[in-house]
């Protein structure tokens, strides 16, 4: 449990400059976004382990796909929120507690 701890402050601290330091990284984040949309069809429910700020949730949205965001960092998904709106389920939730879901998923991902 301390090692989530830390790891949450660390990601927390980092949420609102997050975006701004990954740009470099486009043409991988676009690389993955297209071989999610050849597996994941508009309609699927799919669930995003270690969300961040959404960046991915928001396209696979725009795919069509419902989705579920969950990450260990509040401010990372505070950031999350204010792209996918309504549009999405966001969950403050460790990776490690995924399996206590009820909910049946079509996929899912972590671009992370």
């Amino acid at each position: 449990m301390e090692e989530i701890i830390k790891h949450k402050s660390f990601w927390d601290l980092y949420a609102p400059i997050y975006d701004e330091n990954r740009r470099h990284e486009e043409y991988l984040r676009n690389t993955n976004l297209n071989i999610l949309k050849t597996y994941f069809r508009p309609g699927q429910t799919l669930i995003e382990i270690g969300c961040g700020t959404g960046i991915e949730a928001k396209e696979m949205i725009k795919h069509g796909c419902k989705v579920v965001l969950t990450d260990v960092s509040f401010e990372m998904l505070k950031v999350a929120k204010t792209k996918v709106g309504s549009n999405a389920q966001v969950i403050n939730l460790p990776a490690e507690y995924i399996d206590s879901f009820k909910i049946k998923f079509d996929g899912a991902y972590s671009s992370f």
